[in-house]
C-alpha cells in the first residue's frame, strides 16, 4: 500500500516543554501513546475520554505520573473539547467506533466518527493547536475479495462482498481525512493522517474485528486449547505493535511534515 507523501513547509512540534490532548485516550494506543509522550518529555498529558468504550483498566499502569491527567468529556459536545483543547500545542484524534460497535449502532458511529473529528478541528483552530494527528485506518482501501495487488492513492474504495459495518468504518475514516484536509486548506491546520493497520499489544481490548484474532487466541492458549488457523492459511493481514504506533504517533508530532497520510503497518502480513 502507499499514501500520500506530499510535505508543505515545517510543522514540528517539539515534544519536550509541550502539553498534548489524546481524544480518545483511555485506550490500547491512547494509553501507549502517552507513556511515549511523557517519556520524550512532555510537559502534560491530558487523556480525553467519555469511557463509553475506554476503560480505566487501559490506563491503570499512567494514574499516578504527575504529568498525566484525566479528562471524562464528549468529543459530541464543544464545549468539552474546547476547554480541554486551550493550551495544547498537539491533538491526537483516536476517538472513534470501529466495525463491531458500528455495526450495533451505526448512527452514533458515524456520528463520533465525522461530526467528532469535525468538533476536535473545530476546538484546535479556536485554541491555536498546532498540529493534529488523526488516527485513520487501512480500511480507507475498503474490504473484501476486490482489495488485491498494490493498492495506491487512487485506487478504488473496495466495497463488494464485505459487510456493511466494516464499509461504514472504513468510509468515515475516509471522511475524517478529508475533514482534516478540508481544515487545511481553509484555515492552515497543520496535520498528519496514520494509516493504522490492526493492533496489537499490551492491554489488548476485544473492540476491534481483525485483533479478535489476537486475543481470542491467547485466550485459547491459556485455556490449553490450540490455536486456530481459518480455511487453508492463505489469508493475511497487516499488523502493528502498538508500542511501534505508540512511537509513529509522536514522531508525526515531531515531523516538519503536514497535510500527508501515511500508513503505519507491520513488517509483512501475518497468517490468520
Amino acid at each position: 500500500m502507499s499514501a500520500s507523501v506530499s510535505v508543505s513547509g515545517s510543522a514540528a512540534v517539539p515534544i519536550s516543554g509541550n502539553r498534548f490532548v489524546i481524544v480518545g485516550g483511555a485506550s490500547l494506543v491512547g494509553s501507549a501513546t502517552a507513556g511515549e509522550l511523557l517519556d520524550h518529555g512532555a510537559s502534560e498529558v491530558v487523556l480525553f475520554d467519555n469511557f463509553a468504550f475506554g476503560s480505566e483498566a487501559a490506563i491503570a499502569h499512567l494514574k499516578d505520573h504527575p504529568r498525566l491527567k484525566l479528562v471524562r468529556g464528549d468529543v459530541m459536545r464543544m464545549a468539552d473539547l474546547l476547554r480541554v483543547t486551550e493550551g495544547a500545542a498537539g491533538v491526537l484524534q483516536l476517538a472513534a467506533y470501529m466495525t463491531l460497535s458500528m455495526d450495533r449502532d451505526p448512527w452514533a458511529g458515524l456520528d463520533v466518527n465525522i461530526r467528532g473529528v469535525q468538533n476536535a478541528l473545530e476546538a484546535c483552530r479556536a485554541n491555536k493547536v498546532a498540529k493534529v494527528v488523526f488516527a485513520s485506518s487501512n480500511a480507507t482501501y475498503g474490504y473484501g475479495p476486490g482489495v488485491a495487488g498494490e493498492l495506491v492513492e487512487s485506487t478504488p474504495f473496495h466495497s463488494v462482498g464485505a459487510p456493511p459495518a466494516a464499509i461504514l468504518y472504513g468510509a468515515s475514516k475516509i471522511i475524517g481525512e478529508q475533514l482534516c484536509r478540508d481544515a487545511f486548506r481553509k484555515w492552515g491546520q497543520d496535520y498528519v493522517v496514520l494509516r493504522y493497520s490492526t493492533v496489537y499489544g499490551e492491554r489488548q481490548h476485544y473492540r476491534a474485528a481483525n485483533a479478535l484474532y489476537i486475543i481470542e487466541t491467547i485466550d485459547k492458549v491459556k485455556r490449553g486449547e490450540a490455536p486456530q488457523v481459518f480455511g487453508d492459511g492463505s489469508e493475511t493481514k497487516h499488523f502493528v505493535y502498538v508500542g511501534d504506533l505508540a512511537r509513529a504517533n509522536r514522531m508525526a508530532f515531531e515531523s516538519a511534515a503536514t497535510d500527508v497520510a501515511v500508513n503505519t503497518s507491520g513488517p509483512a502480513p501475518v497468517t490468520t
